[in-house]
């Protein structure tokens, strides 16, 4: 799903590397949107397989996550924007945020949430596992930053068109998927241990 969706911002991304600054711009746009959709189907995929069934193409899972895409787009843009508050005050409050924010994504897609109520959600739904959360949150985000690094090295030989072509196939086809997962199998995971148990059996 992520080479599906990549394949065709990766085509933009290398036409565009020619275009200097403003080419910059539109390709930051184009795959900040390519994240998000695939964000939604990703969410939309994992959910559909948890009860063992893929029952869902890949066109209807898409499809399925396009009404999310303005709501996905309005909570990454708020929680860039109190990520990068929270790191330049003192990295601590930045860490937190991560952590009480790390499942904003599902909330929207999964509970319909508007995009201020998926904060809130998120929130009570760490609450009382933020140390394990942080751990998985701070380990994911390594693996993927480490990895595009090692991936912008490995690359960096190649014409810069190409070099960004690849390195941005790479990411929608192994890191964005990857992250967008484990956040995804990480709220199932709160939202299970929220859910009442049954009660017991008087017989």
């Amino acid at each position: 799903m992520g080479v599906t969706i990549f394949f065709t911002v990766a085509i933009a991304v290398g036409l565009l590397s020619f275009a200097g600054a403003a080419g910059l711009v539109i390709v930051s746009v184009i795959s900040l949107a390519g994240s998000i959709v695939l964000t939604g189907a990703l969410v939309t995929a994992v959910s559909d397989a948890r009860d063992g069934r893929i029952d869902l193409s890949v066109g209807e899972t898409i499809s399925r996550a396009w009404p999310f895409i303005l709501p996905l787009l309005g909570a990454g843009i708020l929680a860039s924007i109190g990520l990068l508050i929270g790191f330049i005050l003192l990295i601590i409050p930045g860490l937190i945020l991560m952590t009480f924010w790390f499942v904003i994504g599902p909330c929207i897609v999964l509970e319909r949430t508007g995009v201020l109520d998926a904060f809130s959600a998120s929130r009570r739904y760490v609450r009382g596992n933020a140390w394990t959360v942080f751990g998985v949150a701070l380990l994911s985000l390594l693996v993927v930053v480490i990895a595009g690094a090692v991936v912008g090295v490995v690359l960096a030989w190649l014409p810069v068109w190409l070099s960004q072509f690849l390195t941005t196939l790479v990411q929608g086809a192994v890191f964005a998927p990857f992250y967008a997962i484990v956040v995804t199998l990480t709220y199932f995971s709160l939202a299970d241990a929220r859910a009442p148990e049954p009660p017991a059996s008087t017989s």
